[in-house]
This record gives C-alpha cells, structure tokens and sequence, in this order.
C-alpha cells in the first residue's frame, strides 16, 4: 500500500479547520440579521405611529358669568373656558380668544354696529374685558376655535351695576335654596326683600367644576318668581380653594366694594362659621341652634326679620 501523501493530510486539516471556523461564525451572523430585523421593524413602527392621523380634541366650551360693580367703577365682563368631554388628555386652555357683544338691537338703533369686547383666556381658562358702559346689561359671549374655524354657541353673561349704597341680601343657594322643589316661604321671602330695597345675590360656589354652576344656574333661572340678581360662582376655577372660603371671599369682595348693608344667609354651621370669622352679618336658616354669635331663623318667613 502506498504511504498517504503530506500534502493530501494538510489539504483535509485545512478544509476541517475551515468547516469549524465556518460553524463558529454562523451563530452571530444570525445574531446581526435578527438584530438589523428587529429595529427595522421598530423604526417602521414609530413611523407608523408619527404618520397616523390623531383625533381632533373636541371643540372647548364656554360658560358666561355674571359680575357685580358699583356705579364708581368700571364693569367687567367674564366667561370660563372648559375642555370638550371628548377630550382624552388634558389640554392647554390659555391663550384663546372669547368675544364679548352686545345682542341684536331692534328698533330705530337695529343699525348701529352692536358694541363689543375681547379677551384672551388665562392658564385656568378665565377670560375678561373691561366694559365700555354704566349701566346693567346682559351680553353674548362666544369663543371661535380658529383651527376649526367653528364658533361655540352663544353664552349669556350678565352685569350688575349698582350704587355703592345699596344693601345686599347674599343668599347661599347651594345650601338654601337649589334642591327638588323651590321653598314657597324662601319665594315669598325674596320677592319681599328685593320691594324692601335689598339687591339679591345668589351664591353657587359649592361645586369645584364651572359645570356645577351651570347646573345651579339652570335651576335658579327655571324658579320664574324668583327676584332677578347675579348668580356668582367661584372667582377661579381649576383650584382646590375649599367652599368655606370660596365663599367668604366672594362676600369679602362685596363688602368692600358696597358700603350698604349686607347680610349672608346660609344653612350649615361651617359655612356660618366661615362667615363670622369674616366679620360678616350671617343668618343661619336651621331647625336646631346655631353658633354662638350667627342670627337664626327657623325657616325663610323670618329672615326678614333678622336682616333688618
């Protein structure tokens, strides 16, 4: 038999060396074509996603709000912004245009240009504008949404301006009026105070979203007999002021501005706590007594009696 040649057993050692070598490196080149695969399909995801058409956030709405000020001062007309419930993340509510006017005259003045005010929300949604007049009004408000070029119905706000002397009879609706049916004696008793001479104020600051004063409004303006009066809610929402002062602020407010008389009439003992801590004339309409120093009537036939 003849002797395997040298050169034959160094070729087969090559190819083996060659195989090995081949076997080793197969492993990772399919390590980096699964890896290449993998963040192609990452990056076409994110793509996909940037590239998707996103939902239109709903239309905002808007709230008109009635304000007070004496004769010595310059009105101020306000409307409150608020997300559509459509929205499904929050949204920013500053910076949009809210347009104050005047409704439609009719008559021989139906030609004149009605008069009109604007005003650029603020980060909570708040809009106001001074008021070019002296006297109590109700406007239109409306915000025109320019990406959509579409306006939100027309909001009713009021102003109330008075004399610096009138006295006036701050009712906390929330806790004495607003429920399933309107006390006849508390009608009776506010129909009698405003030919008295009293302004009425109605208060709704109990609710810490503008929809609850919406809803509180609604209702006070469905009691037809009731007097007509301002219908005030929290000077700010988006806040978590607590109701108890919410409302002492808003009274304090109105004692500074009016010099009259001014009488707050409410329901829970906390609220007129709140009052008398504020230095206040509070009247408490309950069936048990209420705290040292607050006026009590047992029912609305005799507040009257205790305002005077």
């Amino acid at each position: 038999m003849s002797e395997p040649k040298e050169g034959s057993s160094k070729a087969d050692a090559m190819a083996h060396q060659l195989k090995d070598s081949l076997m080793d490196d197969r492993p990772h080149s399919w390590k980096l074509i699964v890896g290449s695969l993998a963040g192609c399909v990452l990056l076409l995801a994110i793509l996909a996603w940037w590239l998707y058409p996103k939902p239109k956030p709903g239309p905002l709405q808007i709230v008109g709000l009635d304000s007070i000020c004496t004769t010595d001062d310059m009105p101020i007309v306000r409307a409150q912004l608020l997300a559509s419930p459509e929205d499904k993340a929050a949204r920013s509510l500053a910076g949009q245009t809210v347009i104050f006017h005047e409704p439609p005259r009719i008559g021989p003045a139906g030609g004149d240009k009605p008069r009109e005010a604007s005003a650029i929300s603020d980060e909570r949604g708040l809009a106001s504008a001074e008021w070019a007049g002296k006297e109590s009004m109700e406007l239109l408000a409306i915000y025109v949404d320019p990406a959509q070029n579409k306006g939100s119905p027309r909001e009713r706000c009021r102003v109330f301006v008075w004399p610096k002397d009138s006295p006036l009879l701050v009712v906390d609706a929330d806790e004495t009026l607003v429920g399933d049916k309107l006390d006849a004696k508390a009608e009776a008793a506010l129909i009698q105070a405003e030919a008295d001479g009293w302004r009425i104020v109605y208060l709704c600051a109990a609710g810490a979203d503008v929809s609850d004063l919406r809803k509180a409004r609604g209702w006070i303006e469905k009691q037809a007999k009731l007097p007509r009066g301002p219908i005030l809610g929290r000077a700010r929402y988006g806040t978590d002021d607590t109701a108890e002062s919410v409302r002492v602020a808003q009274v304090a407010t109105l004692r500074d501005r009016f010099k009259g008389s001014l009488v707050v009439v409410v329901r829970n003992a906390a609220t007129a706590l709140a009052m008398k801590g504020a230095g206040v004339r509070t009247i408490s309409i309950s069936n048990g007594d209420p705290p040292a120093g607050i006026l009590h009537a047992p029912t609305w036939a005799e507040v009257l009696s205790k305002a005077k």
